[in-house]
């Protein structure tokens, strides 16, 4: 799999796999980097190429609103997730240069640990993504076949029962 999404992230796991020193904390966080960009780039590799023949040639006209329902969502938490391990990267660097005498930051537990967290919260932040499409279905009357007609963003509006209410509440 890690081959057939792009090739640099497979050579970068080979040259990291190869790295003699196991507790190093760097080289796990970039191949939990590799790890989640790869994610990213198999959700845009399959959503894209269907957005466009979908939007420009008009195919794909059932599926496409079904599959972008599920698939979107999964690539906006991979993007998250990227984005985020790359904060972790960033942070794991500031530690190693400015603070070298701080190493009990940069342990390969504490990585992995805040790898599953940044993971976990951009599972958490995209939550709502999943439900913020909808597929809508209308039934043609001359067949009386169910057929997509758009898929739906979804919006969801706060209420103020003092505002909907008929007769103030005092």
């Amino acid at each position: 799999m890690w081959s057939d999404v792009h090739p640099g992230n497979a050579l970068t796991v080979a040259v990291l796999r190869l790295d003699p020193d196991k507790t190093n904390s760097t080289t796990w966080l970039l191949q939990a980097l590799t790890a989640v960009d790869t994610a990213y780039l198999a959700a845009c590799l399959v959503i894209q190429p269907l957005k466009i023949a979908h939007e420009v040639y008009g195919v794909l006209a059932r599926s496409f609103p079904v599959i972008e329902r599920y698939v979107w969502p999964l690539a906006s938490t991979a993007q998250t997730a990227t984005v985020w391990v790359v904060l972790l990267v960033t942070g794991d660097r500031y530690v190693a240069v400015c603070r070298p005498f701080q190493a009990r930051w940069r342990s390969v537990e504490r990585t992995r640990l805040a790898v599953i967290v940044v993971v976990l919260l951009a599972i958490v932040y995209n939550v709502p993504q999943w439900f913020e499409r909808e597929v809508v279905w209308e039934t043609d009357s001359c067949t009386g076949l169910r057929d997509v007609s758009k898929i739906k963003k979804v919006s969801y509006q706060r209420c103020n029962s003092r505002r909907n209410h008929p007769h103030p509440v005092a």
